[in-house]
Parts: C-alpha cells; sequence; structure tokens
C-alpha cells in the first residue's frame, strides 16, 4: 500500500510539472546587467491546486521537489508569517467565484486553532485570505519553482498582473465548521445554548493606525451576512490601510435590550484590553455598520437612556415594591447605563426603528413556541417576586415579561416598550448617522418596504444622510448598498 502511495505522489508530481513545462509560453523578462536571459511562466490555478496538495502532504514542513526540480517559496503575507497550513480555494468551496488574474486563492491557519481569545468576549481570527502565485523560473542553473504568497488586501498585483481572489473563502471556511452552518436558525431558537459564542471577532491584529469598523448583525443572521460588504472594504486599498473589521456575533434569539448591554460590556473590555492607556486616537473614531435588529442594539448602545426605558417598562411602578435589591441592580444595567462615546459614525442598514409588524400576530405566537426562553434577564425572578403582581398593571406585566420570558421577536413588536424608548431618545450631535433603506417596488420611493420592514419604520429623522436602493431586507450584500457604504467610509 505504501509503494502505490509513493508511486502515485511520484506521478501526480511529474504530471503537474509536465503541464507547467507545457501548457504555458515562457515570457523573458529584461535581463539584468551582467546576467544571462532568464525565462518565467506563472502556472495556472489548477495547476498551482496541485502544489499545494503535494506540500500539504508533506504537512507543509518540507517544500515538494517535482521530477528533481525543487522549489522555494516567499512569504509577502504581513498577517501570516507563521503559517500552520495553507488550503487551496477548491478545498474549502469548489465552485466558488474566482476573479480573473494570476496566482491561486488560498485560505491560510496560522496556529492550530482557528481563533485567539484576547479578552473575555472578543477573539482573534487565525485565518487569512492569501493568493499563491507559483513561477517556473528558467535560467542558466535549470528550471525551479518559486511559490509567492501575497494578501491581495494590500496588494492587488503581483509582477504588474492582477491578482486572483476568491468571493467569501473565510466565511466559506468557518460555515464549514461543525455546527457553523445552522448558527443562524440555532441561535434563534436556542440563544441561551450559543450564547458562550456571543463577542466580537476581530478579522487581523489590532493595529492602532486603524479605524475600527464594528459590524452588527440582525436577526435571524450571524456575520456571515456582512461578507461582501466586508471584502469590498478590505480591498479598497485606502479603506484597508484606514480602517481594521470587528465582528459582533450574538445569538439572535435574546431580547435587544439585553444583547445592547452585552454589546457595551463586550466592546468596553475589548477596548481597555488594547488600549490599556486610553491613547489611541483611532478608537474614538470607530465606525458601527449594523443590519436590522443590529441597529437598533447598536443605536441604544450610543443613545443616553435618561429614566427613558425605566418609564416606558415600569411607568409609576415602585420597583421596590415588587423586587429585591439584587434584581433591581440587575434591572438598572438595562435601564440606566453609560452610553458608547467612542462610536462616531453609524450606518443603519435597512433598520426597523418603529418595529416591524411583521413580528406581530401569527409570527409572534409561532416565535413564543419555537423560540426557547432565553437566560433570564432575572435569574430566578418570576420565583423571588416580593409579592404577586398585579396583571391589570400594564407597566408592571411589561417588565415581567421582560425579565422572565421574552424574545427578540417580542421586542420588534411596535408597541414593545424597548421600540417606544429608543424612538424618545435623542440622536447623539457628537454622532453621525447614515440611513440606508432597502426598497423592492421598481421605483425608489418613500412609501413601500423592503418586503419586511416599511420606509417609515426605517427612516429616521435627523439623520445624516438617507439613502435608498432596490434591495431586500438582506441589503447587506446590495452592490449599490456596498458603494453607499464605501463612499459613507471615504467622507470626513
Amino acid at each position: 500500500m505504501k509503494t502505490f502511495h509513493h508511486i502515485a505522489k511520484f506521478l501526480l508530481a511529474a504530471l503537474v510539472f509536465h503541464l507547467a513545462a507545457c501548457s504555458f509560453q515562457p515570457t523573458s523578462e529584461r535581463p539584468h546587467s551582467h546576467s544571462p536571459v532568464r525565462k518565467t511562466h506563472i502556472l495556472d490555478k489548477f495547476q498551482t491546486h496541485k502544489l499545494v496538495q503535494l506540500w500539504k502532504a508533506n504537512q507543509f514542513k518540507s517544500l515538494p521537489s517535482i521530477d528533481n526540480h525543487t522549489v522555494s517559496f516567499t512569504n509577502k503575507h504581513k498577517l501570516a508569517k507563521n503559517i500552520h497550513t495553507i488550503t487551496s480555494g477548491y478545498d474549502v468551496s469548489t465552485f466558488s467565484t474566482r476573479s480573473k488574474g494570476i496566482g491561486l486563492p488560498v485560505l491560510i491557519q496560522t496556529k492550530k486553532t482557528v481563533f485567539t481569545q484576547i479578552s473575555e468576549q472578543s477573539y482573534l481570527s487565525n485565518i487569512h485570505p492569501g493568493t499563491l502565485v507559483a513561477t517556473v523560473i528558467t535560467d542558466k542553473t535549470g528550471s525551479h519553482i518559486q511559490l509567492t504568497l501575497i494578501d491581495p488586501r494590500d496588494s492587488a498585483t503581483y509582477v504588474d498582473q492582477k491578482l486572483s481572489i476568491q468571493d467569501n473563502i473565510v466565511i466559506d471556511k468557518l460555515t464549514s465548521l461543525p455546527g457553523n452552518s445552522s448558527l443562524r436558525f440555532l441561535g434563534l431558537i436556542k440563544p441561551h445554548k450559543y450564547k458562550k459564542l456571543q463577542g466580537f471577532y476581530l478579522s487581523r491584529p489590532y493595529d492602532k493606525n486603524r479605524i475600527p469598523i464594528v459590524m452588527v448583525h440582525g436577526i435571524l443572521s450571524t456575520p456571515e451576512s456582512f461578507m461582501d460588504m466586508a471584502e469590498a472594504i478590505e480591498l479598497q486599498q485606502d479603506l484597508n490601510k484606514k480602517y481594521q473589521i470587528w465582528h459582533y456575533f450574538y445569538p439572535t434569539g435574546i431580547p435587544w435590550l439585553a444583547t445592547a448591554h452585552d454589546f457595551r460590556t463586550s466592546f468596553r473590555q475589548l477596548v481597555k484590553t488594547v488600549d490599556p492607556q486610553n491613547s489611541h486616537a483611532n478608537i474614538d473614531k470607530t465606525v458601527i455598520i449594523a443590519h436590522s435588529m443590529g441597529g437598533l442594539i447598536s443605536r441604544l448602545s450610543v443613545s443616553e437612556p435618561k429614566d427613558t426605558l425605566a418609564q416606558s417598562y415600569l411607568g409609576e411602578v415602585d420597583p421596590n415594591k415588587y423586587f429585591n435589591k439584587p434584581q433591581i441592580q440587575q434591572l438598572n444595567q438595562y435601564f440606566y447605563y453609560k452610553p458608547l462615546k467612542e462610536p462616531k459614525k453609524v450606518v443603519l442598514l435597512a433598520v426597523p426603528h418603529q418595529g416591524s409588524r411583521l413580528a406581530n400576530g401569527f409570527l409572534a405566537w409561532t416565535a413564543n413556541k419555537i423560540i426557547a426562553v432565553p437566560t433570564k434577564i432575572l435569574k430566578g425572578a418570576a420565583k423571588t417576586l416580593k409579592i404577586k403582581p398585579d396583571p391589570k398593571n400594564k407597566h408592571l406585566a411589561a417588565t415581567l415579561k421582560l425579565i422572565t420570558e421574552e424574545n427578540a421577536v417580542d421586542q420588534l413588536q411596535p408597541k414593545n416598550p424597548a421600540i417606544k424608548a429608543l424612538n424618545n431618545m435623542e440622536l447623539s450631535k457628537s454622532i453621525q448617522f447614515h440611513s440606508i433603506i432597502g426598497e423592492i417596488a421598481p421605483f425608489k420611493i418613500r412609501a413601500c418596504s423592503d418586503g419586511v420592514v416599511s420606509y417609515c419604520s426605517s427612516h429616521l429623522k435627523d439623520a445624516s444622510s438617507e439613502t435608498i436602493v432596490r434591495s431586500s431586507h438582506d441589503i447587506g450584500d446590495s452592490p449599490e448598498a456596498i458603494n453607499q457604504v464605501i463612499k459613507i467610509l471615504r467622507s470626513k
């Protein structure tokens, strides 16, 4: 069996080199002074894929040799100086789109684990996109193959030729991991089970010279909904040098009022970890890009609550009459908090500021049947109330529902106290708010909806800008919306 394996490996190597030698016409480079002319040609994607397979067979410990021709490797990828594995784009996703250009799109993993923990609820990605260029070089010493690894986000070309890239190569890898493909659904219906995954996920090591872009997804979703937009931003050379992307994941069945508290807490923990002296100016230029319910989380997190939330839920009810001291302290975390001051721009994509009527009626009934009751905001509150509440008191009933059984769909209903409170909070004058609204009608008119949220609900009074694009509610992959986001990122 081992003999067969070695023969197969040798035949594969010979085939790759034969293809490399026969499929391309050599192109002469300009000779250096006092040096012989050398000829080069670049292998195509499939041939380079076979080279990666041979390298993988060596467990990336040593470069393969092909028919007695040596292979050398040059690493120009700034984020992948330490390489654990290189995965061909064909092995990540066979049918994914690969752009025209030289080289093979690959995925680089720098450590054994996919993520490294930074703070209590923040993680650094150990996988990065790359492009591997295989060049056959022939000179007076013979022929050998030069492999060069490049980050296409830092350089769009190599030897004056455009590099090939593969759409969504990172997220395709992440969703292929066990359990991740169904995370968007499970995060909604079993939010308590996936809360341990909640937090910030950095696509590259923190860089004090780059401004954070925080991407917050919506209900029934994950950071996957932002992949097209994130890639488009990173492939713009000027924006890639200026910004760094932080994704925020949360299980979407949890009430967004509670998630906003977690978001603020985790953001502050992350900032304290990467900037303990509070001296990095770019942190105070943070941009938030949020979709749907993520926009409610973001808007609440940067808004001054005063007593708006407490009044919306409790009215004139004296909480001391119904709750003990620890429970009141917990409630105050949600009703009275310090808003985030760092963000300077908030881009809101198809956000239901006034709620969504789809969250009423049958959908609400269905949601209450299938969504497991999230981890209680006040653990054991139903059992430890000081006295039995009066069910006729609507304010107290709303508070009790919040702390014992409310889910995210409940909090998207137009009459929900959280929605009402949010719309009674003034927009911070120190922050630019930009609205991008989807419209499925043939004409961009301020009357219809994106199929989920109406224009009236998405419209934000006093926003710095408002743009309507032809799109469904899944606006994150709309080319028109992406272009508008890029325009906003380039603006002052």
